[in-house]
């Protein structure tokens, strides 16, 4: 049985997000977790149409960090501010699973009971703060 962590959200103002991802990687560069900046590269929005978005994860910004023995922790967001996995971007396909994208998960297995609640208190605080 595994151990994972699911979570989604929206930003609450998309100019935050620079705000959020200094903060978060200054709390991993403390805790010593790997981490990566994410700038949207190119994005692929096309505003005022009727036709379903595919993104790409060129379009995401954010920071994602990996805990000691975690699975990849990711606050990216979308364009519009919804939180979304770079990862999940690469086989997404809008006519037909556009929810799916929505959720983003981590599995914390074996990373070990600290790692796991110190992931929670985090997103938790970033929640409270940010979304």
């Amino acid at each position: 049985m595994g151990l994972s962590i699911h979570y989604s959200g929206k930003i609450k103002d998309y100019s935050l997000i620079d705000a959020m991802r200094t903060e978060v990687e200054d709390i991993c560069k403390s805790l010593n977790w790997e981490h990566q900046l994410f700038d949207i590269k190119s994005s692929t929005v096309k505003s005022g149409t009727s036709n379903p978005v595919k993104n790409t994860p060129y379009d995401v910004k954010g920071i994602s960090f990996t805990p000691e023995e975690s699975e990849t922790v990711f606050l990216t967001f979308l364009p519009d501010g919804t939180l979304c996995s770079p990862v999940k971007l690469i086989y997404y396909d809008p006519a037909t699973n556009d929810l799916m994208i929505e959720v983003v998960h981590t599995k914390t297995q074996f990373a070990g009971p600290d790692i796991h609640i110190a992931i929670l208190k985090l997103l938790h605080y970033i929640k409270e703060k940010y979304f």
